[in-house]
């Protein structure tokens, strides 16, 4: 868990889950005492079905009119990093350059002195979506602004899959498919089968490279039908990924 204490900066931080609090104090910490600019992170569903999680220093008042107006629905930069899986940098007085015409948002944006920023998107396995977007403040620093950026956008892309891993690990907790996988219990040779059998392999073949016995795969994939709660082996096979529960097991 990440555990960082004291920030020095303020941060809106909707939620009092312990993980949360802690993925917030580290972003503040590793972002905003930089004083080089402020930051935004959004973690929403890319369906948008639920409230996206936000931790920001962007003004109070920006960000309760930004989330109590679900705005996150309209958000050109929201929209991009559907899209995107590397950075990307955004003016509020440019929005075609992310496909749009005109945007209320940007418009609104700007009264708040958010005009221009750098984004950072990681896409998480079950669906999740985390956005991590930094934004210069100062005008008369903007060359010192982009000069962090250019230098720091490796350590920045790494911190927003640390901080991205541990927020939705809680995020996503009540998610059906992480709930089924941690109820199914299968064990790593049961794991280790499915996997290889989801790469074409026979039992004969998985037997070779487990080193197993082939009568004893077959044990193993009838205990995997029986926990998937299937007919046969190709039904479980297409379960499994499903629930994505097909990767290689170490």
């Amino acid at each position: 868990m990440l555990k960082i204490t004291n920030p020095k900066s303020e941060y809106v931080l909707g939620t009092t889950h312990p993980t949360l609090v802690d993925a917030g104090q580290h972003l503040n910490t590793e972002v905003s005492e930089q004083h080089i600019g402020k930051f935004a992170y959004l973690l929403a569903d890319r369906s948008f079905s639920r409230h996206p999680f936000v931790i920001s220093t962007y003004p109070r008042e920006w960000m309760e009119i930004y989330t109590y107006g679900r705005y996150h629905l309209n958000d050109p930069v929201i929209r991009h990093a559907m899209t995107r899986v590397t950075p990307f940098v955004w003016h509020v007085d440019d929005p075609e350059s992310l496909g749009e015409r005109d945007n209320e948002v940007f418009h609104q944006a700007r009264n708040f002195n958010v005009s221009s920023g750098y984004t950072f998107v990681v896409h998480g396995t079950l669906g999740e979506m985390g956005v991590l977007s930094v934004c210069g403040v100062d005008k008369h620093r903007r060359e010192e602004f982009d000069y962090y950026i250019r230098h720091q956008a490796g350590e920045l892309q790494m911190l927003l899959m640390e901080v991205h891993q541990a927020a939705s690990s809680v995020f996503c907790s009540d998610d059906a498919r992480v709930n089924a996988v941690k109820q199914l219990n299968l064990s790593e040779r049961e794991r280790s089968v499915i996997y290889w059998a989801s790469q074409g392999k026979t039992y004969h073949e998985i037997g070779i490279i487990l080193g197993f016995k082939e009568r004893t795969i077959k044990k193993y994939m009838a205990s995997v039908v029986s926990k998937l709660e299937v007919t046969n082996a190709k039904h479980a096979i297409s379960k499994s990924i499903e629930l994505q529960l097909v990767r290689p097991v170490p």
